[in-house]
Order: structure tokens, then C-alpha cells, then sequence
């Protein structure tokens, strides 16, 4: 793995190459352990509110039965994930409850979606018709590009300064919005002018993206470029980025500056769960680490009838899409019953919930349960991701994940109690809005 860095004097200086050692480039390789690709499996149980559910919850279907064998040569990780898939079943999904969130009020015809992003009430959809810009309901804003669009995502400023709502076309080019008036070729403020780009993604507050020979790692400061060969079905968190490469996966990790490929045969997508863990997907099959250990091995943990159609991320769950249900693998590897979903890629929304991109008018999802958890996805889901998520994420320094709705409501009272009157939490210097502050109060106070 050869390194080249890139120094940013500013948004608008030319980027300048220059060497940052030899060690690291000798950290890559691979160490055939564990694997990674990723992709949804199919779900049961739940059961969906709103304009397009049908269904209750019947119980549980099945899981694929039989395991999945890796091929010799893959060194230990990937030989014991194919002894904990091998000759057996493997465990059943738990129920998985969905609700229909609704977006469009007035049938806005969006054309075909194929990537979108969510900031400060707005939605960004790229697609067939260019980019448009939805906020409370309503249309406010349509920008014709000439390319189509492979992904978008929201980027921190090439310096730090902000964040960027950013496209990547067709033609391998990034692309910035500028408020909701037009777009900026940006790919030479990361030094990707001559590049076309494949992939992009966000790592903390490193920007991220896939060119032909490797990685391309922007920190506002410098810009890094790992040769460690192309990746497809980039994704990034919890410090690293996963990609798909031919026979397997490649996780990369950005504090180290280590490279570990994973084979896995017939890898299709890939992705990293809110607890730093790859899961991936080989045909109808769904893998996971059971740990976020760099090389933790891989192990079968679904099989769906069809091959896994779609996965995506967000900071507090992952989802996947096959046999035209929903599915996550956050806590416990759940899914859906009764939806019919058509194929479609899924993108994630804000608070954990998901967006399925189809021809048709783009669906919106999230978690569902009694109205008391309805109301706490709600009103305090937001108000913990403003003011609690830092300390308080899957693995914070506190020690307390209070990313799920079981959590608060077994620590309804003394959350209460620590927030609302004691006031001792958030601790200092941190903030809290006073309309986090009623939401939790209100939720806290209402009877279950």
C-alpha cells in the first residue's frame, strides 16, 4: 500500500503532493480473517401503519437453515466463520414492527430516486429529474444536471467549516448544493479532479472517497491517498471503511492506517452498524462480526430465499432489505412480515428510520411499537441525538447506551429526575434546547 498526501492550504488552493512515510504502507494486507460484504435478508414479524401497510404481525418466519463454508487459503477468521455456519441452523429472527412515516403530503412526482439526503428539515433527492429539494411537504426547489447520480452524501466542509450536501454523478464527479439555488463541481477541493470517483462516505470528520487504485481520505487538513485497489459498495463508521472488492471484502481502518481483506465469494455490499461491526452479504446470505474488532472474523447469521437486495447504515441501527421485507441487526437480527416491498436500494434517514429509492414515490420507515415507544422515536430520539449521542452513543464514555427506547424506559424516573430537575445532565458544558428539554419531559412524565 503506497500513501501520498495532500495538503489543503484552503477551500480554493491547489492540493500539492508529498510522501507521509513507508511504515504505514506496510500495515495493509491482508489477513484473510473474518469477511465483510453487506446486504439485507428478509424479515417477518410486524406488521405497518399507513398508506402503503398491509398486515399485521404473524410470529416469526424462518431463518435459512445450513451454513455457509468459506475456501481454503482464508487464514483463521474466515475458517471460523465457516465453522459457525457449517451443518446447522442458524438462529430465527426476531419480530420486527415498522411504521410508514409520511413525507409527501401532496403526491410530489420526484421521477426516479437513486440517492438523498436529509439535513435541518430539508430532504435533498437526487435522481432522473436532478436534484430537488423537499421541506414541510412541499417542493421548494429543482436543479437540472445534465449526468444522473450514483450516491450522495452529507460531508463536513473540505475545511471542517460546516457541512456539505454532496452528489456524486454518473461521470465520477462530486458535486456541492448550494442552499437550494444550484450546485459546485467540487472534486478539486479534495485533489480528485483527474479521478472518477465510485464511492463516497463519511468517517467522523473525515470525508471519504473510492477511486480506481484505492482510498482517498480528506481531514481538512491534509488529503491522503491509500493504494490498497478499488472498492465498490463503499461504507464508513466507527473510525473505518468497508468496500467490496473481487473474491471478498476490505475494511480499512483510518487511526492505524491498516488494511484487512476478508474473501468471501460472491460479495455484494457492505456496510458498518452503529457498533463499529462489519456486516456483509454473499448472495442470500447475511454475515456479521461479533465484535468491532479490526479482525474480527465474520459468521453467518441469515439466510433469506433470495439474494440480499440492499443495505444501509445510520448512526443508531442497520438495516437490510430481501424477499421484499425489512430487516436490522441492531441488538438482535430482526425483520418485518406482510410488507411485499419492491426491490429498490434503501438510504438512511435521520433517527435510525430508512428510505426505501424505488421508480415509484420513495418510502419512509421507521420503528414501531406502542404508542409510548411511538412517541419516544418521536419527540425524544431527536432530542437525544442533539444533546445525548456524544456521551451516551452504542460504546460512549459514559458507559450508558441510551440510543434505544428500552433503555429510557427503565431509566424513565431517574432521567427525569437527573434532566429535568436536578438539571446535572447534560453535564457541564454541554447544552440542551429548551425544546429537547420539554420533549423529554413530557415523555418522561406520560403514563406508558
Amino acid at each position: 500500500m503506497r500513501l501520498h498526501a495532500l495538503l489543503l492550504c484552503s477551500l480554493l488552493a491547489a492540493c500539492t503532493d508529498g510522501s507521509i512515510g513507508s511504515s504505514a504502507g506496510e500495515q495493509g494486507g491482508a489477513s484473510g480473517s473474518g469477511v465483510a460484504g453487506l446486504s439485507g435478508s428478509s424479515g417477518q414479524g410486524g406488521g405497518i401503519s399507513g398508506s402503503s401497510g398491509q398486515g399485521g404481525a404473524s410470529e416469526g418466519g424462518q431463518a435459512g437453515a445450513g451454513g455457509y463454508s468459506f475456501p481454503e487459503g482464508g487464514s483463521g477468521g474466515g475458517n471460523q466463520a465457516g465453522e459457525a455456519g457449517a451443518g446447522g441452523s442458524l438462529p430465527e429472527p426476531t419480530l420486527l414492527s415498522v411504521r410508514s412515516v409520511p413525507w409527501n403530503p401532496q403526491s410530489l412526482d420526484l421521477g426516479e430516486v437513486t440517492a438523498l439526503v436529509e439535513q435541518e428539515g430539508r430532504t435533498v433527492f437526487f435522481g432522473a429529474k436532478g436534484v430537488q429539494v423537499v421541506a414541510g411537504g412541499a417542493l421548494v426547489a429543482t436543479i437540472p444536471h445534465g449526468a444522473t447520480w450514483k450516491a450522495a452524501a452529507l460531508l463536513r466542509a473540505a475545511d471542517l467549516a460546516g457541512e456539505w450536501v454532496v452528489g456524486l454523478d454518473s461521470e465520477g464527479k462530486l458535486h456541492r448544493l448550494l442552499g437550494q439555488s444550484g450546485l459546485e463541481p467540487i472534486s478539486d477541493r479534495y485533489g480528485l479532479e483527474d479521478d472518477k470517483v465510485s464511492g463516497l462516505t463519511r468517517v467522523g470528520e473525515a470525508s471519504v472517497f473510492a477511486v480506481s487504485e484505492g482510498l482517498v481520505v480528506a481531514d481538512g487538513a491534509k488529503v491522503i491517498r491509500y493504494d490498497i485497489g478499488a472498492m465498490s459498495s463503499l461504507a464508513g463508521g466507527g473510525g473505518k471503511v468497508v468496500g467490496v472488492q473481487p473474491g471478498g471484502v476490505a475494511l480499512f481502518e483510518l487511526s492505524s492506517e491498516k488494511a484487512v481483506t476478508f474473501p468471501l465469494p460472491g460479495a455484494s455490499m457492505a456496510l458498518i452498524d452503529e457498533e463499529g461491526r462489519v456486516v456483509a452479504a454473499s448472495g442470500a446470505m447475511l454475515f456479521a462480526q461479533a465484535s468491532a474488532g479490526l479482525e474480527a472474523p465474520l459468521a453467518p447469521v441469515f439466510q433469506g430465499a433470495t439474494p440480499i437486495s440492499a443495505l444501509a447504515s445510520t448512526p443508531l441501527r442497520s438495516w437490510f432489505l430481501a424477499d421484499g421485507e425489512l430487516g436490522t441487526t441492531s441488538g438482535v437480527l430482526a425483520r418485518t412480515t406482510g410488507l411485499a416491498l419492491s426491490a429498490g436500494s434503501l438510504a438512511p434517514g435521520q433517527n435510525g428510520g430508512i428510505w426505501l429509492l424505488q421508480q415509484g414515490a420513495p418510502l419512509r420507515f421507521a420503528p414501531g411499537g406502542s404508542p409510548d415507544e411511538e412517541a419516544w422515536y418521536d419527540t425524544v430520539l431527536p432530542a437525544y441525538a442533539h444533546a445525548c449521542s456524544n456521551c451516551h452513543k452504542p460504546g460512549g464514555s459514559s458507559g450508558i447506551n441510551l440510543s434505544t427506547y428500552e433503555t429510557w424506559a427503565s431509566l424513565r424516573s431517574t432521567i427525569y429526575t437527573r434532566v429535568v430537575e436536578d438539571k446535572n445532565m447534560p453535564p457541564s458544558g454541554n447544552t440542551i434546547s429548551e425544546t429537547d428539554l420539554a420533549a423529554i419531559a413530557a415523555w418522561c412524565k406520560a403514563t406508558p
